[in-house]
């Protein structure tokens, strides 16, 4: 009987050392593969990151090209102004014109 029962023993410790080793390979595996995710992972990130930074730098580049609101209310205080003062001027012209077409056209009509 004893034989029996170092051999049942000796079957279950073999096939435990078995399991242990089994075990041993999965799990470095396991760390092996966690190495390898964690690695895909950080280029996924730095891929993003750098998208995002370009993103934002277009931004920034694009918000140096906008004119700021109280910018573009004085520059168009300030067309506005000299569209009036043209405007003025253009009228004053036409007058002058119309003034000296008059007088033209008198001169003319007395002088035959």
């Amino acid at each position: 009987m004893e034989d029996s029962s170092r051999i049942i023993l000796q079957t279950q410790v073999n096939h435990l050392r078995e399991v242990i080793d089994t075990n041993a390979v999965f799990h470095k595996r396991e760390h092996e593969l966690i190495n390898i995710s964690m690695e895909e992972f950080k280029r996924t990130l730095d891929y993003r990151l750098a998208a995002m930074n370009q993103f934002r730098e277009q931004i920034n580049e694009e918000r140096r090209e906008y004119m700021r609101k109280h910018e573009y209310e004085h520059y168009q205080e300030v067309i506005a102004g000299r569209v009036g003062k043209l405007e003025k001027t253009q009228w004053i012209i036409a007058a002058g014109i119309s003034s000296i077409m008059m007088i033209i056209q008198t001169l003319v009509h007395y002088i035959k």
